[in-house]
């Protein structure tokens, strides 16, 4: 779901914000990377959610086993597989989720190598896996466009940036901005519409999209110092 993924960047964000927390294995572009590749259509604006079956079985798209990773890796699927807690007995109904226990830098330490040699073997084993699982049965995309949700993303996206100082955070939300202003506009007086698809706005909007659309209004004049932005939120107050 688009608004469960948002809140997570949020919430991660944030915490990076307060402890100052890096991580060496680029976790900071996983939920936004997501977004992006699988659930967003150009000219960007996020899709609503995909679904969690595939081949009638939950999660089948997104978990593995573990004979499957090392036939895919090979000799590095050992230390893959100790990062990502993937065992034989599976870490979710008899199937693994990746998942890290310990940090990067602890992890690296215990295995006698430097976080250097883990990245790449990490970073490898993901492009590897991500081919793998290309060839799978994708879960079916619920392609609708809801203008709240996506608000949550562009807000998301703007506190990434804040906390990263990746410049393509800050780019990915003013463009899904212009996105929603042009696309979602219900009349001259600052209505919007609540989905967009098929280059179709419908249903007016409700009032959680507008304050989530005013919330991202004004994480983006912040993070980019344009006024225009700030002036747009109050306008769609409906405050003079």
């Amino acid at each position: 779901m688009l608004y469960d993924n948002a809140l997570l960047v949020s919430v991660l964000s944030e915490a990076y914000q307060l402890t100052t927390a890096k991580s060496d294995t680029g976790s900071d572009r996983g939920d936004i990377g997501f977004c992006k590749s699988g659930a967003t259509p150009s000219p960007r604006g996020f899709y609503s959610a995909l679904d969690a079956d595939s081949e009638g079985e939950e999660g089948r798209f997104y978990v593995w086993d573990i004979a499957e990773i090392r036939t895919v890796l090979g000799e590095s699927a050992d230390i893959f597989c100790r990062y990502f807690d993937v065992t034989e007995k599976g870490n979710w109904e008899r199937k693994n989720i990746l998942r890290t226990l310990l940090p990067p830098g602890e992890f690296a330490a215990k295995e006698n190598m430097s976080v250097q040699e883990l990245k790449a073997i990490i970073d490898r084993g993901k492009d590897l896996l991500l081919s793998e699982r290309s060839k799978r049965v994708r879960p079916l995309l619920d392609d609708k466009i809801i203008l709240g949700w996506n608000g949550l993303m562009n807000t998301a996206c703007s506190k990434a940036f804040m906390a990263t100082g990746k410049d393509e955070y800050r780019q990915l939300a003013i463009e899904n901005m212009q996105f929603l202003l042009d696309r979602f506009a219900a009349g001259d007086d600052n209505e919007f519409s609540h989905t967009w698809k098929n280059d179709k706005a419908k249903y007016p909007a409700f009032l959680d999209d507008y304050a989530f659309l005013i919330q991202a209004l004004i994480q983006l004049q912040e993070v980019t110092g344009d006024s225009g932005w700030l002036i747009k939120a109050k306008a769609c107050t409906g405050l003079s």
